[in-house]
């Protein structure tokens, strides 16, 4: 038999209780991961561009919701600098996973393409230079 419990959440500057919550049982935790589950089968069905605008789209969120999740840190905590540290982290990080797929993903360039380019970008002689500098 499990027992019902209630949580109180203590904000710690303050003292004061902010809420209080009764925590999820496992019937609940069960239909919140096959809900995330079903979520992510159909995500992998979108190519990478579509995952990526939906990355940029929570990026642009937490920016334009920026002023209000730094005074919630800070109100909770008293602590403005880590809410700031705190709220630049997250951002920080979804661009960087963001680069890194597309990087994963990017179109191998094939090394003959790669090396034309440097050579042309170096403006290297020509094989016949080469050849009359060796003489």
């Amino acid at each position: 038999m499990t027992e019902e419990r209630e949580i109180k959440v203590r904000n710690p500057r303050t003292g004061t209780v902010d809420y209080r919550f009764r925590p999820a049982g496992a019937p609940d935790i069960k239909t919140l991961a096959d809900h995330l589950r079903a979520g992510q089968a159909s995500d992998w069905q979108r190519d990478l561009q579509a995952r990526i605008l939906t990355l940029r789209r929570f990026v642009q969120s937490i920016d334009h919701h920026r002023e209000a999740l730094l005074r919630a840190l800070s109100e909770d905590t008293g602590r403005e600098r880590v809410a700031e540290i705190e709220v630049a982290s997250v951002t920080r990080v979804v661009e960087r996973a963001i680069q890194l797929a597309e990087a994963a993903f990017a179109r191998p360039v094939p090394v003959a393409a790669k090396l034309h380019r440097q050579l042309v970008a170096s403006d290297a002689p020509s094989r016949d230079c080469r050849r009359e500098a060796v003489r």
